[in-house]
């Protein structure tokens, strides 16, 4: 599999920064777990851990700790990930990894940890994580990793350098999503019939839940395609909730980005930078009848489902509330 020009750089930055011993303690990766990130991490922890000296944005690969890190086995790499149906970090396998951090490296060089989803850190894991941040043991280096580095806590996210994989905008969705989307965003225009418009937003509504469905389906059937025998169950759930939030976040980035294109159309912006110019006319047409303000409103409208989508509300319920508010004219 080709490395991402993005990945392939940041390998290069990490490789030099090695040979002149300026890494810095911990560093906030943003990309996608699944890809990007995964990658980066991949290449990266045998690029610290070689023992023949790496050169630049390179590891020998069949160095001993190259072989042991790409088999999932060095004793100073330690992977967290979420854990649960809550998707969540537990404070007590933070404050576990704060004791193995306490304790010399085994192989006498780096000890490296690797913080999946750090954007499910709760408060008091994060808390508990901080002082390990400010007063790091020597030659320790934390890898966090998350696609949304703003649900990471301030205080954890400054104590970090951030690197970031991924392309500002939502990756390009995958082409089983498009139907559902399209019939969404055909759903969304505003209508002057009160009546009409409740009925278009109950369905827009069902569409996307029968979206959210469909990637949980598929998520489900990768992990249970690639997992073990002896693979813990709870794990594996704990990998398909995590990733189908991340990819639910996508969907709805995908949707505050015909907004934006609303929003670039009302203000008379360069065809190109439309995100769906082939509904550029659309999106002309329904900027024709919204205020600015109303536009926005609708962003935060898709804002704050993603938001409540993470809490104990019923996600029909939430659901059903922001395509009803969103159909509004």
């Amino acid at each position: 599999m080709s490395v991402p020009a993005r990945v392939n750089e940041a390998l290069q930055w990490f490789g030099q920064a090695r040979q002149n011993e300026r890494l810095a303690h911990a560093y906030l990766v943003v990309g996608s777990p699944h890809g990007d990130a995964r990658q980066f991490i991949e290449h990266v922890l045998p690029l610290l851990l070689c023992e023949t000296g790496a050169a630049a944005g390179t590891a020998c690969g069949t160095c001993s700790a190259c072989r042991r890190v790409r088999e999932n086995r060095h004793q100073d790499v330690i992977q967290i990930e979420p854990q649960g149906k809550s998707c969540k970090i537990p404070v007590d396998i933070l404050r576990n990894l704060q004791h193995q951090f306490g304790q010399t490296a085994l192989s006498g060089g780096r000890k490296i940890a690797v913080i999946w989803g750090a954007d499910r850190l709760g408060a008091e894991a994060a808390n508990a994580f901080l002082k390990t941040l400010e007063e790091p043991p020597p030659g320790s280096i934390f890898f966090l990793v998350t696609p949304s580095p703003s649900s990471v806590l301030e205080t954890v996210r400054s104590r970090c350098q951030q690197l970031s994989l991924s392309e500002p905008e939502a990756a390009h969705v995958p082409d089983a999503w498009k139907p559902y989307l399209d019939a969404i965003m055909d759903g969304l225009e505003p209508r002057d019939d009160t009546d009409k418009a409740a009925w278009e937003g109950l369905a827009a509504a069902h569409r996307f839940l029968a979206l959210c469905t469909s990637i949980r389906k598929q998520i489900q059937d990768i992990e249970d395609n690639e997992a073990g025998e002896n693979d813990d169950k709870e794990a594996v759930a704990a990998r398909v909730a995590a990733r189908f939030k991340e990819q639910r976040a996508m969907a709805l980035q995908s949707l505050q980005l015909w907004y934006r294109d609303i929003m670039l159309a009302f203000c008379g912006a360069d065809p190109s930078l439309f995100r769906y110019g082939e509904r550029m006319e659309t999106a002309q047409r329904i900027a024709g009848r919204l205020r600015l303000t109303d536009i926005l409103k609708k962003i935060e409208i898709l804002e704050r489902l993603h938001r409540r989508l993470e809490s104990n509300i019923p996600d029909g319920v939430v659901v059903h509330t922001a395509f009803s508010e969103l159909t509004v004219d």
